[in-house]
């Protein structure tokens, strides 16, 4: 992933994580939405200054910024269970994005798998690759259209 690219995706998650719009967090930083616009679509390449404002805004350094950032989540199996039309139950196991802190729990895919070595396997990818919890459902959604 080149310097742009990384900018870009840094730019666009800290933005969501804060859940502000292009207007609120450009408003935030102190420079214009087109800039984070353009940013955010690799359109840019910014200055040294716009840099040093965004990382301000949102509490990091310059190299923070500009470097991919690690998950702050760590995936794990659960198991639960589901009842079929008869009313029998089955064991399935659910994969959990938990806040790698403190545990608390961020996101849940339920009854995602049947066999535990899948979902473990499956889970172990997420946290091999350091899966933000902002992409969890896409790659869940993924994974079921397979």
């Amino acid at each position: 992933m080149t310097d742009v690219e990384t900018l870009a995706k840094q730019t666009r998650t800290l933005r969501k994580e804060k859940g502000e719009s292009q207007l609120v967090f450009a408003e935030g930083c102190n420079i214009s939405v087109e800039e984070i616009s353009l940013i955010e679509r690799q359109r840019a390449d910014p200055r040294l200054s716009t840099l040093r404002k965004i990382a301000a805004y949102v509490g990091l350094t310059v190299s923070d910024l500009v470097k991919p950032r690690k998950s702050l989540c760590r995936y794990c199996v659960k198991e639960s269970s589901i009842r079929d039309e008869a009313g029998g139950a089955h064991v399935c196991y659910d994969i959990e994005c938990r806040e790698e802190e403190d545990g608390a729990l961020l996101d849940r895919a339920p009854a995602l798998f049947l066999s535990f070595k899948e979902a473990l396997d499956f889970a172990f990818l997420l946290n091999k690759n350091q899966l933000s919890r902002h992409h969890f459902r896409d790659v869940i959604e993924d994974y079921l259209a397979r």
